[in-house]
């Protein structure tokens, strides 16, 4: 496991004042080939009113890279989580396409390389931080020395590093929300999907997990986090998607910090 960037992460754009550091990754986004590709993707649920359907997701398009970090923004019931579900295979699609690592994707449980964190994440409240990763990592064969460290390096990169020991019962809902980012991380993916998890975490306690989020972009990994607020996407997405009603309204490679500047003017 990789340990947190040192540096504070500031969002890639193709501003002529970006430092070195972000041109690189917006260049490596411009030449990758796509990670995650969704096309046409529709989703409609029983609205109880004899059996009128209420479609969740209409014709939902989007594209993710290596080393990009994705912003999905929308209020309550824009479809946001239908939509991370969907693409994360824990819900099947009405109809459309997702395509992961290159190949398509037909759902039935989560994809080897691909780590979904919940909205409400939930662990067991007598097991420490520590122990719930030991629980819920999968080892991947990988020897147990190095699964320990990869578990103490998540935790760390996150600001749980002196709570390895505290149970999770007396974790504040900022700090657990916190260790589901450290489980995505210890598990080594290819790909992170975060359902909204970042919404719980207080201001202060956001910057190390941005930091953890763009070291993992930087070495290669792809994330998808969707939020309500656009305040927790700034600072950390290049490029931010906002859903509405299902559909994407809209979608800009200006960063979150510019669109909330300019929402604030």
């Amino acid at each position: 496991m990789t340990a947190a960037s040192p540096f504070t992460f500031v969002p890639p754009t193709a501003d002529a004042t970006a430092s070195p550091l972000q041109r690189g990754v917006v260049a490596h986004r411009r030449r990758e080939p796509d990670i995650l590709r969704v096309d046409g993707l529709h989703k409609s649920f029983s609205s109880g009113k004899g059996g009128a359907l209420v479609a969740a997701l209409w014709d939902v398009e989007l594209r993710a890279t290596r080393h990009e970090i994705v912003g999905l923004c929308g209020g309550a019931a824009s479809g946001k989580t239908t939509l991370l579900r969907c693409i994360s295979g824990l819900m099947r699609p009405d109809s459309g396409s997702v395509f992961w690592f290159g190949s398509r994707f037909h759902g039935g449980g989560c994809l080897p390389g691909l780590s979904f964190v919940p909205q409400a994440p939930d662990y067991y409240p007598f097991l420490t931080a520590r122990d719930a990763l030991e629980y819920h990592v999968d080892d991947d064969g990988a020897p147990p020395a190095a699964r320990r460290c990869a578990i103490a390096d998540a935790l760390r990169s996150v600001g749980l590093g002196d709570e390895v020991d505290t149970p999770v019962r007396e974790l504040d809902k900022s700090q657990v929300a916190a260790l589901s980012i450290a489980e995505a991380l210890a598990s080594s993916p290819r790909a992170i999907v975060i359902d909204g998890t970042l919404d719980a975490i207080d201001a202060q306690a956001l910057t190390p997990i941005r930091n953890a989020l763009a070291a993992f972009s930087l070495g290669g990994g792809t994330t998808l986090v969707a939020s309500r607020n656009l305040d927790v996407l700034a600072g950390l997405a290049a490029r931010v998607l906002r859903l509405e009603s299902g559909r994407i309204a809209i979608e800009s490679d200006a960063t979150p910090s510019r669109l909330v500047a300019e929402r604030r003017h």
